[in-house]
């Protein structure tokens, strides 16, 4: 990516975080309701200051864009693709799915940029403490 549009990225994160609160949900997993049956809200998160200032955030609902890529024992999102491909295991958060038939539904966006709502777990770090948190119960998982 270039660093233009790596800037641009980080000043929409920072936009986005001091922006209002969204409500709306779009659900990749049929057995999560849809916005229409509840109303939760998430916080705008960038995944940077999920990574540089966890305990801030531990146990909240966020929502978050960056690089997914899903393996045995290494279900991350990253900051970057160069952070995945270059195994800059810290740039990223541990997924936690609800079970195995979740993940493989949702393996269609692998190796793409998405969009993640989830709780943020400052503890959980992934497969033999590789990560920097994790995200779990995961309400949506759509590309972005």
């Amino acid at each position: 990516m270039r660093l233009s549009s790596y800037i641009l990225m980080l000043v929409y994160f920072s936009m986005t975080e001091m922006s209002c609160q969204h409500t709306s949900r779009v659900s990749t997993d049929p057995t999560i309701p849809s916005s229409n049956s509840y109303s939760v809200v998430y916080k705008d998160v960038p995944l940077m200051s999920l990574i540089t200032n966890p305990q801030h955030y531990d146990g909240q609902k966020v929502r978050s864009i960056g690089y997914m890529h899903l393996e045995f024992e290494g279900d991350c999102i990253y900051l970057r693709k160069e952070d995945y491909k270059q195994h800059i295991e810290k740039n990223g958060l541990w997924l936690e799915f609800k079970s195995d038939s979740v993940r493989h539904r949702l393996s269609r966006l692998n190796d793409s940029y998405v969009i993640v709502e989830g709780i943020f777990d400052n503890h959980r770090l992934g497969h033999m403490d590789m990560n920097s948190g994790s995200i779990k119960d995961i309400n949506l998982l759509d590309v972005w």
